[in-house]
């Protein structure tokens, strides 16, 4: 696939042109299609080449992933909180969720993944607590609480909206708006918009909300984001404002199954929900696991709406 002949991949191997002819002979006979065609001396994919190709490559690339997480294992040290999190919570919100507690830093350890890595890490027992967005919890090796909560309107420097209690999608009708390039997000968003029947073409996209945020603070465009990305750009004198329609957006919070949470992890999520309802945001807890930790924070939760209603 790299090298184009059988001569140039048989001095990378250092075997043979011959041996690798017969290799790429019993390949494509157990496979049942050809994987390349010969063209003027030159081995050309076939689109079925291009395909095993690919799920190659991923394999290969898994296989990474795994030497990745055997590592953060090996080198997790006893005695540490261990978090794996999403950017949209590891950048901002959790450090001064830390800060707040008793914790030393030297007892805690922050790493910051996507949401798929951190899923992979937790499985294997690399952390303590994960934070990520899940598609489904069907295949899920963990415990899992989902928090649900809404999204917010970042206003870029001189907006003319800022005086507005509450922005709508015909509020930002004809202004630039700044996307994901996520389609789940970005989906979401659209939907919204096309309900109400205003046109949504994103004048740029970004791969994270953090992202969204700079660019809005630079005077690009309008944001739609998470409220701790919000809260965050607002510590820096970006106005954010409720968005209506209404758009959900969730993250969950992971915890293994099969070892025991140390006692840092209750003081650590509790802090975190705190630091939720100081700073305004709403949310709704949600979970199937019967996990002691995850029914004492919504026995918490349900405790402070009844004491608030």
């Amino acid at each position: 696939m790299q090298c184009g002949t059988a001569t140039a991949a048989a001095q990378v191997l250092n075997i043979s042109q011959p041996a690798v002819t017969r290799l790429l002979h019993t390949l494509e006979d157990q496979a049942g299609f050809a994987l390349f065609e010969r063209t003027g001396g030159r081995l050309v994919p076939t689109r079925e080449g291009d395909a095993f190709f690919y799920e190659v490559n991923k394999s290969f690339i898994e296989l990474e992933q795994l030497e990745s997480c055997m590592k953060a294992i090996k080198e997790r040290p006893v005695g540490i909180l261990h978090i794996a999190s999403m950017p949209m919570l590891s950048l901002c919100f959790i450090p001064d969720v830390l800060g707040s507690m008793s914790l030393r830093c030297s007892q805690t350890m922050l790493r910051n993944y996507r949401s798929e890595k951190v899923l992979q890490i937790l499985e294997v027992g690399g952390c303590d607590i994960g934070f990520a967005i899940l598609d489904s919890e069907d295949h899920l090796h963990g415990e899992c609480l989902r928090v649900d909560c809404e999204m917010c309107c970042l206003l870029p420097p001189k907006s003319p909206l800022k005086n507005k209690s509450c922005i709508t999608t015909k509020n930002l009708s004809g202004l630039p708006v700044i996307g994901y390039e996520h389609a789940e997000p970005q989906e979401r968003i659209r939907n919204v918009f096309h309900k109400t029947h205003v046109t949504y073409k994103p004048v740029a996209e970004a791969s994270f909300a953090m992202s969204i945020g700079s660019m809005v603070a630079a005077g690009i465009g309008y944001g739609i984001v998470d409220p701790f990305t919000a809260i965050h750009f607002s510590k820096l004198n970006i106005v954010f404002k409720p968005f209506h329609p209404e758009i959900s957006s969730h993250f969950d919070i992971l915890l293994p199954s099969e070892k025991v949470v140390p006692s840092s992890a209750y003081q650590f999520l509790h802090a975190f929900f705190h630091k939720m309802d100081n700073e305004g945001i709403c949310y709704h807890l949600s979970s199937r696991s019967c996990h002691p930790l995850i029914r004492q924070l919504i026995r918490r939760v349900d405790k402070c709406n009844s004491e608030y209603k």
